[in-house]
């Protein structure tokens, strides 16, 4: 039944893509700022019309959630779920920090490369040119959104171990930290299989910011084990 699930899904999300294809394309395409930002705006509301067709009811909580101002978000990462649930949330300008080899798939991999900044977390390289891409976009004012586990967590812990880019980069650029969480994603859509898409409630939580003025440049492990804290607390209100 799940797998009929799963296809119904797929079929909506074409659709969606038809129906704003050509937009979509151009934008793509002529890849300047205005056009992939315009690009982020359709994907917002493709995921927001994904999320109601496949009877997934997305409950964002938090303040922050109406924050369109410039930070570095920081996210939980347990499904193929949460690229979509984190488009359909956040809101203003921003790009996303992801996995370079997605971009080598065929066709798919050429709007993953102009919408996505990529990074391989195994290749030194890679993960410098990274850095220059997400300081030329937060120097642009962008907010950019990374996932600190760098893959999904398939531990029994609430969090898997962070890696310490995005605090390095928040304390070198002043910009705050704004964590969220996505508590309910694996169990709509596991890790371990797309075909275990499922209808239910798809939670956003957005925590309160983490003040950058109050942290020391040096202070990479205390603002990161902070943040873990404050995410941890959060996952566990969350809880029933």
């Amino acid at each position: 039944m799940r797998i009929v699930f799963f296809i119904y899904g797929v079929l909506c999300l074409v659709l969606l893509f038809l129906l704003t294809g050509p937009l979509f394309i151009a934008c793509v395409f002529i890849n300047t700022d205005a056009a992939i930002n315009l690009a982020y705006v359709l994907l917002r509301y493709i995921a927001r019309l994904w999320l109601g067709l496949t009877f997934l009811r997305l409950r964002i909580t938090g303040q922050a959630r109406y924050n369109r101002e410039q930070r570095i978000l920081i996210a939980n990462h347990s499904s193929y779920l949460d690229i979509l649930t984190a488009m359909a949330s956040i809101r203003g300008r921003y790009r996303i920090l992801g996995k370079s080899g997605m971009g080598r798939i065929p066709l798919l991999g050429f709007f993953y490369r102009r919408l996505v900044i990529g990074v391989d977390r195994q290749d030194s390289s890679d993960r410098a040119m990274s850095v220059r891409m997400l300081n030329k976009a937060l120097a642009k004012g962008y907010a950019v959104l990374i996932f600190p586990e760098g893959t999904f967590n398939e531990s029994g812990a609430v969090l898997k171990t962070f890696y310490n880019g995005a605090f390095k980069l928040a304390l070198a650029r002043k910009i705050d930290l704004q964590p969220m969480l996505f508590p309910d994603n694996r169990d709509r859509m596991h890790y371990r299989s797309i075909f275990s898409l499922n209808p239910g409630r798809v939670r956003v939580i957005f925590s309160d910011r983490i003040l950058i003025s109050r942290y020391d440049n040096g202070q990479t492990a205390q603002l990161k084990n902070d943040a873990i804290n404050v995410m941890e607390k959060a996952w566990s209100l969350a809880q029933p």
